[in-house]
């Protein structure tokens, strides 16, 4: 889970392979090769004014690029960087990491309150992440919200995944002087021989106002991913 081979592998595989030229449907972006994928219900930004079908096979994935479009999002501009660089536990290389992941979005129309998509759209949009899951063969997937979380897990179950509940021993991430992140939610999936790892991230990158809770939330499940894919107990203190 996230070790240095792996990662050496993917990226020469990109710089020696030519490009397959994948297209993703429009709720998904990043990288072919992606380790890491972040899932969230819809893209933020002002409220669409009226709805529009799905664009299918819209996006080139990229390959052996780095994916900076996050950093686009005024939301994003300070957390994903390094809480990127602290899942591949790769400090000041965003280039680098960025290079292995996606940032997929159930829903395709823009809303800035995740409590306002509705499910069904969530459900339907949720064919492009499978697809995009198939494609990339991740080891690590992380929901932004907890409606993302849930609706993820029960779209994958009704696609074959096998699903199982990880135990836990103590999850701690300090969100600032007077609140925690005490629970996590995750789950192991595996389908078709490979297994990856569920974790709903401690905290959505837009509220991570300082790069140092990012960093936090970016060890925290890091850990808590390889202890989870090692078969332990989850047992994270992040203060």
């Amino acid at each position: 889970m996230l070790d240095t081979a792996d990662i050496d592998a993917r990226l020469r595989e990109m710089r020696d392979q030519p490009d397959p030229r994948l297209l993703w449907d429009e709720n998904c972006g990043g990288s072919a090769r992606a380790i890491v994928v972040f899932v969230g219900p819809s893209p933020g930004g002002k409220k669409a004014p009226e709805r529009r079908p799905l664009n299918r096979t819209f996006r080139p994935a990229l390959w052996n690029e780095s994916f900076t479009k996050p950093l686009e999002s005024t939301g994003f501009r300070t957390s994903f960087s390094p809480l990127v660089e602290a899942i591949f536990s790769t400090p000041d290389d965003y280039d680098t990491a960025s290079k292995l992941i996606v940032k997929a979005n159930l829903d395709w129309i823009c809303d800035p309150d995740a409590g306002h998509v509705p499910e069904r759209f969530m459900h339907e949009g949720a064919r492009s992440v499978l697809q995009m899951l198939e494609d990339c063969a991740p080891d690590l997937v992380l929901p932004m919200e907890k409606i993302a979380f849930r609706v993820l897990k029960d779209v994958m179950q009704d696609a074959g995944f096998t699903l199982a509940e990880c135990p836990v021993k103590q999850f701690y991430v300090r969100l600032n002087a007077v609140a925690a992140a005490r629970t996590i939610f995750c789950f192991r999936a595996t389908s078709k021989g490979r297994s990856l790892v569920v974790i709903k991230l401690p905290q959505h990158p837009a509220r991570m106002y300082q790069p140092d809770l990012a960093t936090r939330c970016g060890k925290a499940v890091r850990a808590a991913a390889q202890q989870i894919a090692a078969g332990q107990p989850v047992d994270v203190m992040m203060s």
